[in-house]
């Protein structure tokens, strides 16, 4: 097999089915899971302009002022961003780093990617992409190919490397795009894909993008480039030629990590921080509609309306009353005990997946020792991330001796299993002070 050299831009804006499935949201709609999952770590902005699509619907929402009224009063808290965050940082026992080799190996300790960035800081971006998205790759880069990213650029322009001395460069999630396998799921070859807004002078970016697309199998890479409006259907018929070819042998430059989904750690959290963002709307608009008592008269007259100001009196007969009046506060603490619960729900499903995590014996490196001091939860789902981020990364290592004929043995430590004497993990509370035993969820705030 080889890349190809010509295709049509709509076979490249094809993309597989397992890239981007379209999911439900809680409104109804349904958005990309991985626009969905980057949403709610990032947050802030981000989160703010497509919280429409995270709202539950109530059955008032078919009045427009209304559900603008309960989106003004939503606000997002990234438990889920921060848990992640917590969780990526404690992947590593010590800062992974390359062992062996010669010197060409020891310095891809400190610049890995041609462009600064060191092996450490590779490993924790892998460790991140997996984390949120359940697939990352390792690919192999050599300087003498073709230019295809920022770093070959530098490279190629300053002569830093020598022709074999490759880089490694991590890709996530949403630039592989389009990929083959073998009947063993071993992968055969990748599309990558990539787009930056032009700006031609001082007119604004954003209106056209550069899209390119890089195919890359076990003989060949090829380019391909387009600029395309942002806003506008392509043309999909239209034809683009291969601008950049490059031969290659001695293998797959392109390793991949990917996790299980009973490991998918944003996966597994998303739907119990989107019910913390219902709640917490639901609280919060609760508390907005009720910033103001409401005057409520009772009488048998017949009253039209009532002007209520600094002029105006209102002349009560024998027997009627008037006063303002506001909902009971019930409903606020038992909002606030639902938030605590579902707050809580989010580290017991780390420690579910950590404990799934245990009862598998993968990799094969543990001792029945050390297979019981990995039941810590967090330990034993950090080291289903540690094995397969090692393996994959060995074996971009190996792809490399082998191109450049070293006879030689690299290792990487930093990702073992687990210490001899490590300090256990502690997840970090989130319940408040105040929190009693988890109540069921009552029908007010179903309802609220």
């Amino acid at each position: 097999m080889s890349t190809p050299t010509e295709v049509t831009i709509k076979t490249l804006l094809t993309t597989h089915d397992e890239y981007n499935p379209a999911v439900p949201t809680p409104s109804g709609k349904r958005r990309c899971v991985l626009e969905k999952y980057r949403d709610l770590y990032e947050g802030g902005e981000l989160f703010e302009n497509n919280k429409d699509f995270y709202l539950r619907p109530r059955m008032r929402d078919k009045d427009d002022a209304f559900r603008s009224a309960r989106l003004a009063c939503t606000h997002y808290t990234r438990q889920a961003g921060s848990l992640t965050d917590w969780l990526c940082s404690c992947v590593f026992q010590r800062q992974p780093e390359i062992e062996g080799g010669n010197e060409y190996y020891q310095s891809l300790n400190d610049d890995a990617d041609g462009a600064g960035r060191d092996f450490a800081a590779l490993m924790q971006d892998l460790a991140l992409e997996c984390m949120l998205y359940k697939r990352a790759y390792i690919g192999v880069h050599f300087p003498g190919g073709a230019v295809s990213s920022l770093a070959d650029a530098k490279i190629a322009a300053t002569g830093e490397r020598a022709p074999l001395d490759a880089c490694l460069r991590v890709y996530g999630a949403r630039e592989v795009d389009d990929w083959g396998e073998d009947d063993a799921g071993n992968l055969t070859w990748v599309r990558i894909h990539t787009s930056r807004p032009m700006r031609a002078g001082f007119e604004p970016a954003g209106e056209k993008l550069e899209h390119t697309w890089t195919y890359i199998d076990d003989n060949s890479k090829s380019v391909f480039r387009a600029i395309l409006d942002a806003d506008k259907e392509p043309d999909g018929e239209k034809r683009l030629q291969c601008i950049e070819f490059e031969a290659n042998t001695g293998g797959f430059p392109i390793f991949r990590v990917e996790i299980p989904d009973g490991f998918w750690v944003m996966h597994g959290l998303q739907s119990t921080q989107l019910a913390i963002f219902n709640a917490d709307a639901a609280l919060s608009f609760l508390y907005d509609s009720n910033c103001y008592q409401m005057l409520a008269i009772s009488t048998d007259r017949d009253i039209g309306a009532v002007v209520v100001g600094e002029m105006s009196a209102l002349k009560l007969e024998k027997g009627d009353q008037a006063q303002f009046v506001a909902p009971s506060g019930v409903p606020f603490e038992q909002l606030r005990q639902w938030i605590d619960k579902l707050e809580g729900r989010l580290y017991l499903l780390v420690q579910a997946m950590g404990l799934q995590a245990a009862s598998k014996d993968e990799h094969g490196r543990q001792s029945g020792v050390a297979k019981q001091r990995d039941m810590d939860a967090a330990h034993a789902l950090l080291a289903s991330y540690r094995g397969r981020m090692k393996d994959a990364a060995e074996a971009a290592l190996r792809y490399i001796a082998n191109k450049r004929n070293d006879s030689i043995n690299v290792s990487i430590s930093g990702l073992d299993q687990k210490p001899e004497k490590p300090e256990q993990p502690v997840l970090p509370v989130v319940q408040r002070a105040d929190t009693q035993d988890d109540p069921a969820q009552p029908e007010d705030v179903k309802n609220a």
